[in-house]
């Protein structure tokens, strides 16, 4: 590997190890993403995969395919997924043998896997840390439907891994107190509220901005651009919600300002919508489900906005 790959990015890796998701035992809330995945998708193999400099780790693996070793882990060499950090873009193989990309791999040449789809699970900071993928032992085709809701649950796990790396420096602290950053010493925290504002209007910048940009349906490269919006959208409500986190941490929960409190009601209402959704379309939720979330989710919207603009007056 070149020194300029991405999966060796000093950055990317540090946002890895902040997860504090390496080496664990399997847990029931990536487990069931996974579950999801491959009712989703109808495949018969689903995996929360960690990608770290020199191998990749299974956070979750759920199924089997025929003569694969029941491992947690694999060498970089037989990672499928490594593509996906790379790039930093879903990757969707119909025939791993002819894809240029995989038909070298060991995991298709020596193993069983045919077919693949894997989407980026990412960092507040945009980095990709891994994937939630689905594996087959057959070449298939994965439907439209498949991949969207594949995406919707990439981004639910990406939230899911945030908000556990938000929690750990308080699961260790030993005194219990506040969020305190003590790689380097010393309490580092910053004023959290002007934080708050600045990523509220950057998320909701982008959120305007990715509607644009997906807006016209006669666009032949629709897919290929929601796909990068979707993940520059995620990027920025991951932001918001370490924002929400330490504007809380530095302020007593009983009284949290209106910016925060509608923060985390509209981040928690677009998780709810995530789920939804995902069962919905393994016929697991009503469409009643689906609107009263999708409604819920925009009217926390605009209590949002409302609420930004509220601190631009106050703060002007």
């Amino acid at each position: 590997m070149s020194v300029t790959d991405p999966i060796l990015d000093p950055e990317r890796l540090a946002a890895l190890n902040a997860t504090g998701l390496l080496d664990t035992p399997p847990e029931e809330t990536f487990d069931q993403l996974s579950r999801l995945a491959s009712m989703l998708a109808d495949a018969p193999v689903a995996v929360v995969s960690l990608v770290d400099k020199d191998r990749q780790f299974f956070k979750s693996f759920n199924g089997t395919l025929p003569g694969a070793a029941d491992a947690r882990e694999t060498p970089l060499s037989h990672s499928i997924c490594r593509h996906v950090v790379e790039t930093g873009r879903e990757l969707v193989v119909e025939d791993t043998r002819t894809h240029p990309l995989t038909q070298e791999n060991p995991a298709v040449t020596e193993g069983s896997v045919a077919s693949y789809a894997g989407f980026p699970l990412l960092a507040p900071t945009g980095h990709v840390l891994g994937t939630l993928c689905v594996l087959d032992s057959h070449p298939r085709v994965w439907s439209e439907m498949a991949r969207r809701g594949l995406a919707e649950l990439a981004a639910v796990a990406s939230r899911t891994i945030e908000y556990r790396t938000l929690a750990l420096p308080k699961l260790k602290a030993a005194d219990g107190g506040p969020l305190v950053d003590r790689r380097k010493g010393g309490d580092r925290r910053k004023p959290a509220l002007p934080n708050l504002a600045q990523s509220v209007e950057a998320y909701l910048t982008c959120l305007d901005e990715y509607r644009s940009a997906t807006a016209r349906t006669d666009d032949p490269d629709l897919f290929a651009k929601e796909a990068l919006w979707r993940q520059r959208v995620l990027s920025s409500e991951g932001e918001l919600a370490s924002a929400a986190e330490r504007h809380l941490d530095e302020n007593t929960p009983e009284a949290p300002s209106s910016l925060a409190k509608a923060c985390r009601e509209f981040l928690s209402a677009k998780l709810q919508q995530a789920e939804v959704m995902a069962r919905f379309q393994k016929s697991g939720a009503m469409l009643d489900q689906v609107e009263r979330a999708g409604a819920l989710t925009i009217q926390l919207e605009q209590a949002l906005r409302a609420a930004a603009r509220q601190q631009r007056l106050e703060s002007a």
